[in-house]
């Protein structure tokens, strides 16, 4: 988070959503980010800032927090669909359904947009792994699927390219995370205001820290320098976790902790859903699709605008689509955990530091076990989840 204090820009990592835009806000280059053990920094050239204020007011983590359920109006307008690709291999590269491979494939293969901003990785190797870290760039014509990622539980510099925009270009597409979308708007707008936007949210309610990369590569006794690619999702649904070396592919069945390695900045995010200001907002099924059912997986689609339905209607040759009934939608979204996160600003000091006190013991735990050990019933017992603990115990799944 960029802030003015005293008269001076300064940075807070506690409060930074990591999203990268104030990389491309600055008019003379005075941000930079350095990469330290959980997360990025956001370093200031003091001899260079001028103090115009553009990166903090663009700053996502500067929005006011409030109830993340939409308002009534805006969820009466909202339409649900259950959607996938009808290319398997896609689904199967995919987190869950494909659906925003399938968008920004048609959207540069096609006349609407002149430009997609995404997150891409720079390079594929000769064995078709990706190579080097992913950023978000404006892509103006079709690339290889494996150099778009999947869901990536790690922090990510996905606006620091977004300055690049051409003056021609008119219509554009921006794929990302809600914090992103929501910086990336308010820039354009600013930047260049005659350019119609079409914003695509990939709902997000935590974003993670370097440390589940990290926990990846101590499970398989793997040094950084010597992979290939870290890999959190794919080949299926929900997919697996694991690391590309020379010798092949390492995998375990997905792996996502939710107490550990959440990104401190996260728990501030105004909104994980984004329905006020976007147009599609692309999900997980749970709760409406079981793995079993769909072993390849699809996606929960929310159109918020008439822009949106018409961009998706626009896919019909090339996704499945089935609508979902409005209470479906609601318990999918699960808007009572969404609003208990919104709500983690009210708490009391003390209360937020235990929190934080309770993932830093999970962390420690798996930073010398692995995360089916029955030393994380310590978890459980400290919130009081006596039936849950006592089910690991007993190596019942959780």
């Amino acid at each position: 988070m960029l802030f003015f204090e005293k008269g001076s820009l300064k940075f807070s990592k506690y409060r930074c959503m990591q999203c990268g835009v104030c990389l491309s806000t600055c008019p003379n280059s005075a941000l930079c980010a350095a990469k330290g053990s959980r997360c990025y920094s956001i370093k200031i050239d003091e001899n260079r800032c001028v103090s115009c204020g553009k990166c903090v007011r663009i700053c996502p983590a500067t929005t006011s927090n409030s109830s993340m359920t939409p308002r009534p109006e805006l969820l009466a307008l909202a339409r649900g669909f259950i959607a996938r690709s009808v290319d398997e291999s896609l689904r199967k590269m995919a987190s869950s359904g494909g659906v925003c491979r399938v968008l920004i494939e048609r959207a540069l293969a096609g006349v609407k947009y002149d430009a997609v901003y995404t997150l891409i990785y720079p390079a594929v190797g000769t064995n078709g792994r990706p190579c080097g870290e992913a950023e978000g760039e404006w892509l103006t014509e079709p690339v290889q699927q494996e150099r778009i990622p999947g869901s990536l539980y790690r922090p990510v510099l996905w606006g620091k390219h977004l300055c690049q925009v051409n003056p021609e270009w008119s219509d554009l597409l921006i794929i990302g995370l809600p914090c992103q979308i929501r910086a990336a708007q308010k820039m354009l707008q600013t930047a260049s205001p005659s350019v119609r936007l079409t914003t695509v949210t990939i709902l997000c309610r935590k974003q993670k820290s370097f440390g589940h990369s990290q926990y990846l590569l101590r499970y398989f006794k793997e040094d950084e320098n010597n992979l290939h690619s870290v890999f959190y999702r794919g080949n299926g649904w929900p997919g697996t976790s694991g690391v590309w070396n020379e010798k092949g592919k390492k995998e375990i069945p997905f792996f996502y902790y939710a107490k550990c390695w959440n990104l401190p900045g996260c728990d501030y995010c105004s909104d994980c859903i984004n329905a006020a200001v976007t147009d599609l907002t692309v999900a997980d099924p749970w709760g409406i699709v079981a793995p079993e059912e769909n072993p390849l997986g699809s996606n929960l689609v929310v159109s918020w605008t008439k822009a949106g339905h018409e961009l998706l209607e626009s896919l019909r040759e090339f996704l499945t689509i089935q609508s979902i009934s409005k209470e479906h939608l609601v318990n999918t979204l699960d808007f009572p955990q969404i609003n208990a996160k919104a709500n983690f600003q009210e708490l009391s000091a003390w209360h937020r530091s235990y929190i934080h006190i309770q993932r830093r013991i999970g962390e420690i735990i798996l930073h010398y076990c692995h995360h089916d050990s029955p030393l994380l019933t310590i978890q459980f017992i400290l919130k009081g989840k006596i039936k849950s603990a006592l089910s690991r115990l007993k190596g019942v799944k959780v």
